[in-house]
């Protein structure tokens, strides 16, 4: 009998369980495939970290999300991010608007720059045409994913926690104990159920009213042209080159200097297509590297924007209303909670949301947040690219 199952060994699953364990519960953490997988949203070397949002609900919790990766920084003796600083830039209406809640929201340090400033500050980018405005988050920048991932499950396993990987879940048994059989015949027990399952959340809980609709996204890699080769500091967080977060009409894109390998910036459109989660054969469009290389050979001269030097495929679990699903089971009780519908951007608060799925099951208030923003059963009026 376990005091918390967790199921999915992804970054919220795994910081549920590290965080379970932390509190003393006796939990079991549960992964369908192996640990080191590529199948979700939590491989890959590098995320965007930030306070900067659309919508104050999100810059509160990033305040505590910040605490708690150092906190887990701290217990595992590592560097899990790195504040090289993240610069969003767009038009002058939702640059003052994201300053304004940075300012009314823990008064985040920030900066605001415009069209020739933003070279001035940063000379590999070239924003001086066109109304540019830009909100520089200091305290943001690169988050260590893998890193993050790997520090989450060792302090679990510290703490007494319990991993089985390739380990598929194919039904629950709700009740004051909760029944969850494994596709090897194993039936294990538990008080509380956390479900941190990404994609494969309605496959195993068709019911849940908002389903979140897994999105196929390409991760391109490039490298500095040949005669830029000795600009590679511009483009190394450790110098503080920022993360990049850019809106230009109805598109987003999103870049991180040479986080994951030295010389090359990851650079992609924040967009997919629709995809069955459990169809392997996976390919991605050209337009998701074709946009990206059309918008940095305007503003970033010393990529090379021939062709990426290497693709990596991501799975966003997509909400209608862009906002997550932090919830409990609507039919079965308060013991079974479930977080999904990260829309690419919920890595950074891992932590935190580690934290507010055990409250959830705990029954304890939830101070760092708005919950009804993540209702599964709300109303979606529009949508919010937080």
């Amino acid at each position: 009998m376990y005091d918390c199952i967790v199921l999915g060994a992804g970054v919220m699953g795994s910081c549920a369980a590290y965080n379970a364990a932390k509190n003393r519960k006796k939990t079991l953490l549960l992964e369908q495939f192996s640990l080191d997988h590529k199948n979700g949203s939590s491989h890959g070397a590098s995320r965007i970290i930030r306070n900067c949002h659309n919508e104050s609900n999100y810059v509160k919790m990033a305040h505590r999300a910040f605490q708690l990766w150092d906190e887990m920084g701290h217990l595992g003796g590592e560097t899990l991010y790195t504040s090289c600083g993240l610069l969003w830039l767009g038009d002058e209406e939702g640059t003052i608007k994201r300053s304004n809640l940075l300012k009314e929201n823990n008064n985040v340090q920030h900066q605001i720059l415009a069209g020739k400033q933003i070279r001035q500050k940063f000379p590999h980018l070239n924003y001086d045409e066109g109304n540019w405005h830009a909100v520089l988050d200091n305290q943001g920048g690169v988050i260590y994913a893998e890193k993050c991932l790997q520090t989450s499950q060792k302090l679990f396993k510290q703490f007494g926690g319990d991993i089985k990987e390739n380990c598929k879940v194919v039904d629950v048994i709700p009740g004051s104990i909760i029944k969850v059989i494994t596709e090897d015949g194993h039936t294990y027990e538990t008080k509380q159920l956390i479900v941190a399952m990404g994609g494969w959340l309605n496959k195993l809980f068709p019911e849940i009213k908002i389903a979140p609709t897994p999105n196929l996204v390409s991760v391109n890699f490039w490298k500095l042209k040949k005669e830029f080769e000795d600009k590679e500091p511009l483009y190394n967080p450790d110098n503080l080159s920022p993360c990049l977060i850019i809106k230009k009409d109805d598109i987003d894109f999103f870049m991180l200097p040479g986080a994951d390998f030295k010389g090359q910036v990851k650079f992609g459109i924040h967009m997919g297509e629709s995809i069955d989660i459990d169809n392997k054969d996976r390919n991605v469009a050209d337009w998701m590297h074709l946009n990206p290389a059309k918008h940095m050979n305007e503003h970033m001269s010393d990529i090379d924007t021939t062709k990426p030097e290497k693709i990596v495929m991501c799975v966003y679990q997509v909400t209608d209303d862009s906002n997550f699903i932090l919830d409990t089971h609507p039919k079965y009780g308060k013991n079974i909670a479930f977080g999904s519908g990260f829309n690419g951007t919920g890595f950074k608060f891992g932590a935190l949301i580690g934290e507010i799925l055990n409250q959830i099951v705990d029954g304890k208030p939830i101070n760092c947040c708005d919950m009804t923003f993540f209702s599964s059963t709300r109303v979606i009026t529009e949508k919010n690219i937080h």
